[in-house]
C-alpha cells in the first residue's frame, strides 16, 4: 500500500481525532495537522523505490512516540567499500522527515509496520513524521536548510553537545555517590 492511499482512505476528521487519541501530547497542534492535510491532498504522489519502515514506543514519561524511516535496497556496501565487514549487505536506513510530500506520498509501506500499526495509526505517524519539523513544505525545507547551514559551519556540534551532556551526566552521577563526596573536583 502507497502512503497516498491511507491519506485517501479516511476523512480529515478521522485522522485528526485518530491522532489526538493516539498521540496525545500533539493535540495542541491540531490546526497545523489539518493545514498540513490540506496541502497533502492537493499534490500528486511520486512515486519512488523507497519504502517507509516504523515503529512505537513509549518514553520514560509515559507518552507514546515512534521512529520512522525509509529503505530503498541500497545497501552499506553499496555506498563505500567495506570488505570483510559483516553488515556490508546490511540495508542503509533513511531519514525521511525532510523528503518532498509528493514523495512521501508514493512511497510503499512496510507491509509488517502497517500490520503493526493498522492504516489509521499509520496514517498519523505518517503524518506526524512529514511534519516534524513544520506544518507547511515551506517550513520544512527551511529546517533542513537552517541544519546543513548549522551542520557546515559548526562541524563538530554533535560532539560537542554530545561531550557537555557526558560531562554533566558524569558530575551528576558522582554528586549522588556517597563514597565520592571527599573527593576534590578537577
Amino acid at each position: 500500500m502507497k502512503v497516498h492511499e491511507l491519506f485517501d482512505n479516511f476523512s480529515d476528521d478521522e485522522i485528526l481525532d485518530n491522532l489526538v487519541s493516539l498521540l496525545p501530547q500533539y493535540a495542541s497542534y491540531r490546526d497545523g495537522y489539518a493545514e498540513a492535510l490540506q496541502a497533502l491532498r492537493s499534490q500528486e504522489p511520486k512515486f519512488t523505490d523507497m519504502c517507509v519502515y516504523a515503529r512505537g514506543y513509549v518514553d520514560p514519561l509515559g507518552f507514546p512516540f515512534h521512529t520512522v524511516h525509509g529503505q530503498d535496497g541500497t545497501t552499506r556496501s553499496d555506498l563505500e567499500d567495506r570488505d570483510g565487514d559483516e553488515e556490508s549487505e546490511e540495508e542503509v536506513n533513511y531519514v525521511l522527515c525532510f523528503r518532498p510530500w509528493a514523495e512521501w506520498l508514493g512511497m510503499e509501506i512496510d507491509g509488517g509496520t502497517l500490520g503493526h500499526f493498522g492504516q489509521l495509526d499509520m496514517t498519523c505517524v505518517c503524518l506526524c513524521e512529514m511534519t516534524c519539523h513544520g506544518f507547511t513544505e515551506g517550513e520544512v525545507a527551511q529546517a533542513w536548510t537552517d541544519l546543513q547551514e548549522r551542520f557546515d559551519t559548526e562541524t563538530t556540534f554533535f560532539e560537542i553537545d554530545a561531550d557537555k551532556d557526558i560531562v554533566d551526566l558524569l558530575r551528576r552521577l558522582a554528586d549522588k555517590d556517597p563514597k565520592d563526596e571527599n573527593d576534590e573536583e578537577e
